[in-house]
């Protein structure tokens, strides 16, 4: 019984792990136009430095440009520029304060994807198992066992087997089929092979 327990208090955790994720998708999606748009998205930070020397205080920029290949271009101020302690301390102050803002951003992005990976897998998983709901719905409603439940059952597990172990089963034999491949190439194009 606590058993059971568990699986339904995991389920409403999982729920309210989506729900949370799907407070990001406003700032998901206009970080996404943003970023399609431009081929990448920008990240500036502004900070000003008064210089003993200096009459009016000169303005720096940290600025990241996070590309749609996952490159990250990241331009900062030659942080040797002034031999001062208060420098130093301005710089770090933002340079933390941007790395706050890539992270915002990495963080919305990764949240917002993951949400969408669960709205993908939600239809297929229904789909797959329309029938095995359906049956527990009459289970519960009517309170009798269907004719097919087991059958489905079945289905069920050999399904979620199969999406477990599908990744180790094409690790395991991906090498060999590449083999095969190679030596099938190797006889069209003979000895020399034009790579």
């Amino acid at each position: 019984m606590v058993k059971k327990l568990t699986y339904i208090w995991d389920f409403f955790l999982t729920l309210r792990h989506q729900f949370v994720l799907a407070t990001y998708l406003p700032d998901f999606f206009r970080y996404l136009v943003r970023f399609i748009r431009r081929g990448g998205y920008s990240v500036r930070t502004e900070f000003e430095y008064q210089p003993k020397t200096a009459a009016a205080p000169i303005a720096f920029q940290f600025h990241s440009f996070i590309q749609l290949d996952g490159d990250i271009v990241f331009y900062c101020p030659h942080i040797r520029r002034y031999p001062t302690a208060e420098w130093a301390q301005t710089y770090e102050k933002a340079y933390q304060t941007h790395l706050k803002a890539l992270d915002d951003f990495i963080i919305v992005m990764e949240r917002g994807l993951g949400f969408i990976g669960f709205l993908f897998s939600l239809p297929i998983f229904i789909g797959v198992n329309y029938k095995l709901l359906d049956d527990f719905v009459n289970l519960i409603i009517t309170g009798s066992f269907s004719e097919n439940l087991q059958q489905e059952l079945w289905s069920l597990a050999i399904f979620l087997g199969s999406s477990f172990a599908l990744p180790f089963v094409v690790k395991w034999i991906a090498p060999y089929a590449f083999k095969v491949v190679w030596y099938f190439v190797k006889r069209y194009f003979g000895k020399k092979l034009p790579i």
